[in-house]
């Protein structure tokens, strides 16, 4: 999803349903995006659900400080979340005997507060058996030993962005993609 127009969808399996709040966008002079201080919620269909691969991608520009921000989750599949200094990641998967398998990993030390614009990238093979966290094209982390697929489950699932239930996410995203296998 682009956010140079509004909250306009390119997909045809993934829509915008509601929101927190009235979604706020905000331009920065480069990009028109979204502003999550609120949360935001997209449909998915069973096109997202019991894949062996997929990648999940974004444009993440931090507006202040502030800390222990959900950044996106989709349950039954991943969850990112973040601070200044910090992006920590969940992916969970179900193995071949059914069994629902939840691997994480936290990343210290990083400069997410500089004013510029960071890529963030999920990707998930079972395949090959493995997870990556990217920022900014770099590999900062790895779950490895895995086997089985993700998006378990035959219940309509939200991809949401912006806000846990205890801290608003100060910044604002853009390019927001859900790919079929991992790039």
């Amino acid at each position: 999803t682009n956010f140079e127009a509004g909250a306009v969808d390119s997909s045809d399996v993934a829509n915008l349903v509601d929101t927190r709040d009235t979604p706020a966008f905000f331009s920065d002079g480069t990009n028109t995006a979204l502003r999550l201080d609120s949360q935001v919620r997209f449909d998915s269909t069973p096109d997202f659900y019991d894949n062996r691969e997929f990648s999940f991608l974004l444009d993440l520009k931090l507006l202040g400080g502030g800390s222990g921000w959900q950044i996106a989750s989709f349950p039954g599949t991943f969850q990112i979340n973040g601070s200044t200094s910090t992006l920590g990641w969940t992916l969970e998967t179900v193995d071949p005997a059914g069994q629902k398998v939840a691997s994480s990993d936290v990343v210290r030390d990083l400069n997410l507060n500089d004013g510029a614009w960071h890529k963030i990238a999920v990707t998930f093979s079972g395949s090959a058996g493995s997870a990556q966290l990217y920022l900014d094209g770099a590999l900062v982390s790895e779950i490895t030993g895995l086997d089985g697929h993700a998006q378990y489950g035959l219940i309509s699932k939200k991809i949401t962005l912006g806000a846990s239930p205890t801290s608003a996410l100060n910044g604002i995203v853009d390019n927001v993609q859900f790919l079929a296998g991992a790039v």
